[in-house]
């Protein structure tokens, strides 16, 4: 898998004939964060998306979400652990977890009254239903 650092320079640099320099420069970050981004050696964070965002006009989550499936990924491999199935755990339990409270507090079935709170345990979800 290739880390965003690596898509930033085939996909942006090279072909526009951009140097890191020059992207520091344009983008307001400090020379050394691109030279340790282009690499792999540094992660792409919420400052450098946006300012990546603003250079080359494309939306902040281009740059975030291949740093988060690339962040998934090696932690699944040091883990031993397919990414698939780790999303599907992070999704299925945001699901069971969220349930809609009416305004005296009990479970409403439609879920288009009241507001919604995330319970912090499976218990809780029954005893809400109550």
């Amino acid at each position: 898998m290739n880390t965003p650092g690596e898509i930033l320079r085939t996909e942006f640099l090279e072909p526009l004939g951009l140097s890191q320099n020059e992207l520091a420069i344009k983008s307001g970050l400090h020379r050394m964060c691109i030279n340790e981004i282009v690499p792999g050696q540094r992660r792409i964070k919420a400052e450098s998306a946006i300012a990546f965002s603003k250079v080359f006009e494309i939306k902040p989550l281009f740059w975030l979400n291949p740093q988060r499936d690339y962040d998934l990924a090696l932690e699944a491999k040091k883990s031993h652990a397919p990414v698939r199935s780790i999303s599907r755990t992070i999704l299925r339990r945001h699901i069971i977890l969220t349930v809609p409270i009416g305004p005296n507090g009990s479970v409403d079935a439609i879920g288009l009254r009241g507001s919604t709170k995330c319970l912090d345990a499976p218990a809780r979800l029954a005893s809400a239903s109550a």
